[in-house]
């Protein structure tokens, strides 16, 4: 039961999503492939040829545009933190898989009455790796917190002066 309806549930919520984390960082990869090709485009090809051909010129824009979306796709990273959340997911998944596969020696050791005590370590195993997986989010949460409260202290102060 505890295997079923706790480790699975949870490694199979871990690993669904970490694929999502590393598609929506996959996104934000190709949103700064664009911004660096327009700008590399506007800023530097346009701009050169700009020089030679007028009519052209208002083009080099392309390079303001895709500074812009560079700025887009960096801030859609900080936001989301894609990349290290996908790889924190993941790593949490093939843990739990690591535990699920002891599941049949715990099983076995149960049934021979060698060690009744060794299903307590094993549950301990799954919800100790849930709580570190959480204590993560938290202290995560905690840094962010005071990083706000610095931001709106700052705002604060602003308005005063």
């Amino acid at each position: 039961m505890f295997k079923r309806y706790q480790l699975e549930v949870q490694r199979l919520y871990y690993n669904s999503r970490s694929g999502d984390h590393r598609k929506s960082f996959e996104k934000t990869s190709r949103i700064g492939a664009v911004a660096a090709l327009s700008l590399a485009l506007g800023s530097g090809m346009l701009g050169m040829i700009g020089a030679f051909l007028p009519d052209l010129l208002p083009f080099a824009a392309l390079g303001t545009i895709g500074a812009a979306i560079s700025a887009v796709a960096s801030r859609r990273e900080e936001l989301n933190q894609d990349e290290r959340n996908a790889e924190r997911y993941s790593r949490t998944a093939d843990i739990l898989s690591k535990i699920a596969e002891r599941h049949d020696d715990v099983l076995t050791i149960v049934n021979k009455g060698n060690n009744p005590g060794i299903i307590i370590e094993y549950v301990d195993a799954v919800n100790d790796q849930l709580s570190l997986e959480h204590r993560q989010w938290t202290s995560d949460a905690s840094k962010m917190s005071s990083a706000l409260s610095a931001l709106e202290e700052s705002i604060s102060d602003l308005h005063k002066g």
